[in-house]
């Protein structure tokens, strides 16, 4: 799996902190979940390295956020938020799930 796509998806995840667009956000997550997907095989992990890895938790917080559904719980959210800075400054592909 190339490291550009990873890295991609942690910038992206953080971009749309500030985005407007529900079905925008969608959209790109929906694209970066395939490079989940490919990680998690990579490591030889299923569905729950996907569902709780900290570009899940930070997209799935903007959505919920977007949707009216308010903040979710924001010691997770800045537990993944700050992976996702550090992966992304770094080029790092090391930022695994935990955002739990």
């Amino acid at each position: 799996m190339s490291e550009t796509k990873l890295t991609q998806a942690y910038r992206d995840a953080l971009s749309v902190q500030n985005a407007v667009n529900l079905s925008g956000v969608v959209a790109l997550f929906a694209s970066h979940m395939k490079t989940l997907h490919e990680a998690a095989r990579a490591e030889g992990a299923g569905t729950a390295f996907v569902n709780t890895h900290p570009i899940s938790r930070v997209f799935a917080e903007r959505i919920l956020n977007l949707s009216g559904g308010g903040n979710g719980d924001p010691e997770s959210f800045d537990k993944a938020y700050q992976l996702c800075i550090a992966a992304a400054a770094n080029d790092a592909t090391d930022a695994t799930s935990g955002a739990e």
